[in-house]
């Protein structure tokens, strides 16, 4: 699917990416990428590291190389956003995936040649450090680095609600919604051909203690499966079925007819809490796409962002803690569980197809040409 550039000539999409493999870290940026160099059909992708960081095993070797590869791709980049025209637009994903001190060298040029060659900027929004880690950063300074662009797309109108209240304009925020989620291949999610009797609840992810402490001291009624990496042995064998590691660009959920996905972090069975449960706050936990996109519905915590997309489209349940898990299932019906598990499906469509992003992109697109022509 193409655009249909108006004031708009040349679309450039900037492609940061470190891994080119299916990393389950990096999968909300290969699928953004992956979105945005096939529904532009007519943009040109510039390659951010022309020099690869590959692994050294000689450190002072390594940090040496690393240190030449960062400058070089930096300065290449320069030379590339000199050469631009009013005509261009540039989209970006946010945070730039490079070395912290050379990203805000990079903020700061946009700013300058933006300002000087007047071309357009979009920022897609992966995640907020401020939140999301201690002392690196605030929400000012990322909130002032964002207000360079003609238009930043957020998680949710909850983000945009943050950044906004920290100075960011309005009429340049817009909204992806929920991020869509890729697979490698097709694939087909079963059908309920009899009554179901039970439900039981999956969790995929890191299953460390200190990214998912909560998981060593809850004692769930209903049978929970484990699917990711970092199983610590003194989980409970009794109450937990570890499934192993998984691909994430690979469907391993889509046979379930009776599932629930969790989407629950920190160390607490009580509440979210700390850095993790104040960016649940604001943020689209990539866990609750990997889900909803294989047909299956979820728990998520009542105060997350990703509360109001379960609610507006009926494909989960919230819940304060996870004890609420068993009510919720025990006083659950059939006609309930299946009408949230087709709405799950019906979504599931629009995120194998990155739709999410492509209507938020296409949309501001749209906006900058019509402000531009104003």
């Amino acid at each position: 699917m193409g655009f249909q550039k108006n004031n708009i000539k040349k679309i450039y999409v900037i492609d940061d990416l470190f891994y080119k493999i299916n990393h389950a870290g990096y999968k909300a940026r290969i699928d953004t990428m992956r979105i945005l160099t096939s529904g532009l059909s007519n943009s040109i992708v510039y390659e951010y590291y022309k020099q690869k960081l590959l692994p050294v095993k000689n450190r002072v070797l390594r940090v040496s190389k690393r240190k030449y590869k960062e400058v070089y791709n930096y300065f290449n980049f320069l030379v590339f956003l000199k050469k631009r025209v009013e005509t261009d637009l540039l989209i970006v994903t946010y945070p730039i995936e490079t070395n912290y001190n050379i990203a805000k060298k990079i903020y700061s040029d946009l700013r300058e040649y933006k300002e000087k060659l007047g071309f357009r900027l979009i920022f897609i929004v992966i995640d907020i450090d401020s939140i999301r880690r201690d002392h690196q950063t605030n929400l000012f300074e990322e909130a002032e680095r964002l207000g360079i662009a003609d238009k930043v797309i957020t998680h949710n109108s909850r983000m945009s609600a943050l950044l906004a209240e920290k100075g960011l304009a309005e009429d340049h925020l817009g909204e992806l919604e929920i991020f869509d989620y890729l697979y490698d291949s097709e694939f087909n999610i079963a059908e309920i051909n009899s009554e179901i009797k039970g439900y039981n609840i999956v969790f995929a992810g890191n299953l460390e203690k200190g990214k998912s402490g909560f998981l060593y001291k809850w004692t769930p009624k209903v049978k929970v499966d484990l699917l990711g990496i970092n199983l610590d042995d003194s989980i409970d064998k009794g109450i937990f079925d570890y499934l192993g590691e998984f691909e994430s660009g690979t469907a391993v959920l889509n046979d379930r007819v009776n599932s629930f996905g969790l989407v629950w972090d920190g160390p607490s069975v009580e509440t979210c809490e700390g850095n993790v449960g104040e960016y649940l706050k604001y943020s689209n936990p990539h866990k609750a796409s990997l889900y909803v996109s294989q047909g299956i519905p979820v728990f998520v915590w009542k105060h997350s962002a990703v509360s109001d997309f379960v609610s507006k489209n009926n494909v989960g349940v919230l819940i304060e803690k996870l004890e609420d898990i068993n009510v919720a299932l025990s006083t659950l019906k059939e006609e309930d569980f299946l009408e949230m598990r087709n709405n799950a499906i019906s979504i599931s469509r629009k995120m194998r197809n990155g739709e999410y992003l492509k209507s938020a992109i296409f949309s501001s697109i749209k906006e900058i040409d019509h402000i531009r022509k104003e």
